[in-house]
Formats: C-alpha cells, structure tokens, sequence
C-alpha cells in the first residue's frame, strides 16, 4: 500500500505538473497573441491616422520641408524661406510660398482671361483685350475710351462710361489697389474705387471669371472690387 501510495502520488505530480505547463503554455500563447494583436491595431490605427493627417496637411497647406538652405535647392527651382519650388511657379499668379515670395517683384503682365500688376505702370493697353476661359465674356479698353465687357454676341454688360474721352495708355491699378483711367491732362476719367490707404498687397490680379463677372483680387486672393454682372450674358442669348 506505501509502495503504492508513493508511486500514486508520483505519477499524479507528474501528470499535474505536464498538465500544468501545458495549460500554461496554451494560456501564454494566446494571451501573447492577443496582446500582439491588440497592440497591432492600434499602432495601426495610429499610424493611419497620422498618415492621413500629414496627407491632408500637404493637400490642403503647404509641403513644409524645414529651413531650406540654398545649397539644397536645384538651379531650375526658386528659393523659398521654407523650402525650394520649381522656377516654373515663379510669378505664375498663384503664391506657392508661405509668404509669397515667389510673387514678388513680378512685374505686370496680362495673358488669357487675367492681368497681374505689382507697379502703376500701364497694364492693359488701349484695345487690348482679356477673355474669359469660357470664351463667353470679353474685357478691352476701347480706343474711343470705353473700359468694357461685352459677351459674345457683342452685347455690353458693363462700362466706365468713358466713351468718347481722350483715354491716355490704357488702364491702370495703383499701389492701394484703385483702377483708374486718366485724360491727356493727367485727369481721372474713371476710377474703380477699391483703393484702401492701408493695404499691405504686393500686387493685384484682374480676372475675367467664367460667370460673365470683372473681379479684383488682392494677393491673398481677396476680392476687392467687381462687376455686378453675374450670368448676364446667359440671359443676353435669349434676346
């Protein structure tokens, strides 16, 4: 019976320690899985958060790439105080630096339905023309002194009320932001009125927007004047 006893409680140790461990063991890999698991997703999930955060950051902002050093921009790109851009975008209408460095200094030039002017010299010469991209509305200085917009079947939808003045080189924005058209004598025939004492603008966009409108832009894109003339020429078609 003590022989038996012994050998009973032996194997009985035996087999509850193998059991043990067993179950342990079992036990320790799922919990370890499941922790793994756990912890997996929600790295994860951080981690796409992040991503999609910094996606939408460069999307809807700027790509901010740290203090750029002009050794590390290319010769074909522009320095920006933040970072290089590509030369392409310099004076292009639309500010790619944060404070607009690249549309400084631009100058005045006119091309397609837009002029973009950062001095008080002439910018839209007489009998020059702006059209929209749409092709619907046209913007010119007359050379019998109109400042007009007209849509395509010529009909006007907006004037300075000018016709027939001695119109000196064409139509001009000043620093503040006012068009103005001026006689032989140096006299304003026509002004727009949008000039402001304290403007900060470095320079003024003129675009002839696809909805038959005249808008000035300041350069942070803010309108600043136009023309009451929405949809106009869509109502001149039926008469």
């Amino acid at each position: 019976e003590e022989v038996t006893e012994e050998v009973t409680e032996e194997v009985t140790e035996e087999v509850t320690e193998e059991v043990t461990e067993e179950v342990i063991e079992e036990v320790t890999e799922e919990v370890t899985e499941e922790v793994i698991e756990e912890v997996t997703e929600e790295v994860t999930e951080e981690v796409t958060s992040v991503s999609m955060t910094t996606v939408r950051d460069i999307t809807e902002d700027y790509t901010i790439v740290g203090p750029t050093d002009s050794l590390l921009c290319k010769e074909d790109e522009f320095i920006c105080p933040e970072r290089c851009i590509s030369t392409s975008w310099r004076c292009d209408g639309d500010i790619d630096c944060l404070n607009g460095e690249d549309e400084e200094n631009c100058g005045n030039s006119c091309k397609e339905n837009q002029c973009r002017v950062s001095s008080e010299d002439p910018f839209l010469e007489m009998g020059q023309k702006l059209i929209a991209k749409n092709k619907e509305t046209t913007l010119v200085v007359e050379k019998t002194g109109r400042f007009v917009l007209y849509c395509e079947n010529k009909k006007v939808i907006w004037e300075s009320g000018t016709g027939g003045a001695s119109v000196v080189s064409g139509l001009i924005i000043q620093a503040n932001g006012n068009m103005v058209l001026y006689d032989d004598d140096n006299e304003v025939l026509w002004e727009s009125g949008s000039g402001s004492a304290n403007t900060q603008s470095s320079y003024h966009t003129l675009v002839v927007e696809d909805d038959n409108t005249l808008v000035l832009f300041n350069s942070w894109g803010v309108s600043i004047w136009e023309t009451d003339t929405a949809g106009l020429c869509d109502e001149t078609k039926f008469t």
